[in-house]
Order: C-alpha cells, then structure tokens, then sequence
C-alpha cells in the first residue's frame, strides 16, 4: 500500500499548496524513487537479519503504518514536493527492518541466510516492479480524474489510522475481516491483479480510426 501511495504521487507536482499533474520526467522520477527505496529498505534486511541492528518490532510496526498515513496525507495535499525520493528513502530504512522479521530468529549462520536473503529481496524487486507497471495505467485516471487519487488516498489514509490504533491502543482494525479473507487466498487476490492490470492496459491503447467516409451513428 505504502508503494502504491509512492507511485501514484509521481506524476504529481506542487503548485501553490496543490496537487497539478505533470508527464515530464516520469520515467526518470519512477526510476529514482523505486531505487532509492530498494537500496534503502535492502541495508536495513541484510543488517536487521543478521543481528548487525537491533530492530524493536513494536516501534517498526509503528513507524511502518505512519509511513502509510502520512503516504496517503501527501497524495491528498503535497507535505514534501519535489522531496519524494528522499521520503521513500527514509521509509525504505523502516520497511526493510519490517521485511527482516520474517528471517530474523531462525538461527542460521550469515553464510546459510545469504541465499534466503538474496532470494527475498529479488522477491520484493520483482514485485515492485509489477506493481509499477500496473499504476502506470492509474496515473492516467488520476490525471483524468483527482476523485481516483482521492479515493485510493483515503483508503490509505483508513488503512494506516486503523494499523496505529491496533497497535497503540489494541483497537481491532476496522478492515481486520477484509485483511483476513485477502490472506488467506494470495493465488485468487494476485489473479484479479494482473486481471484488471490488463484491463487497465487495454485502455491505453490507442482506438482505430473510423475509415474514411464512414458515417457515425447513435440512437437515443
């Protein structure tokens, strides 16, 4: 959720305290911002996994849902234009420390965790970049339509709230059922994915012409 917050906001500039939309430098910024992150949250894995950092779950867990809420606040009003990269940087520190909970414990030498680790983090590449390429299609909509960044803000924005609550104060999340369901069948959600991923591609497509001499023709 964190990285489609990131990327939705890459077409976005700032002007005057708004939100503007802008193609120029796309590739670039895509580029820069998921590097950044990739380099970021791999230090905090190699180094959290094999006990070189010690990482407080608790505190992880906390700083990677305000990562979210404060992604979401962005795409709804700019907190840092023209600052992103440095921002999923920051957050990448966090995040990595979150993805090494799941080696961390397992008593493996640093030799028997180097094969784990590199599998795990070209894992996480491979799925950032599958979900780079199904935004692309939603950078155009949000273009067309600010409802759909709004939308998939608030979402977030509801995401991460309820993640803090849960953790600081024990409130059950509100989506806690949704989580479950979507868990526990991965193969269906990743399906549906790459379903209305393609959809979304067939949009950009460009339509044929009507040929030359045709009559267009609509009824009531």
């Amino acid at each position: 959720m964190f990285l489609w917050e990131l990327l939705l906001a890459v077409p976005l500039v700032a002007v005057g305290g708004r939100w503007s939309v802008s193609s120029e430098g796309v590739g670039r910024r895509v580029l820069g911002l998921l590097t950044t992150f990739t380099v970021a949250h791999s230090l905090t894995l190699v180094a959290a996994s094999l006990g070189v950092v010690p990482v407080p779950s608790s505190v992880v867990e906390v700083w990677v849902a305000l990562s979210v809420l404060l992604g979401a606040v962005h795409l709804l009003r700019p907190l840092w234009p023209g600052r992103e990269t440095l921002f999923a940087g920051t957050a990448g520190l966090v995040h990595g420390a979150a993805f090494a909970e799941g080696l961390m414990g397992s008593d493996l030498s640093a030799r028997e965790l180097a094969l784990p680790l590199v599998s795990f983090n070209l894992g996480i590449e491979a799925a950032q970049g599958v979900m780079a390429l199904g935004a692309f299609p939603l950078w155009r909509m949000a273009a067309r339509s600010p409802w759909v960044r709004r939308g998939m803000a608030l979402v977030g924005a509801g995401a991460g709230l309820g993640w803090l609550g849960e953790l600081l104060f024990g409130a059950p999340h509100p989506a806690a059922a949704v989580f479950e369901v979507l868990l526990a069948a991965p193969n269906a959600v990743l399906s549906v994915a790459v379903l209305v991923a393609g959809l979304a591609w067939l949009t950009l497509l460009p339509r044929p012409l009507a040929p030359a001499g045709a009559t267009l023709t609509t009824k009531e």
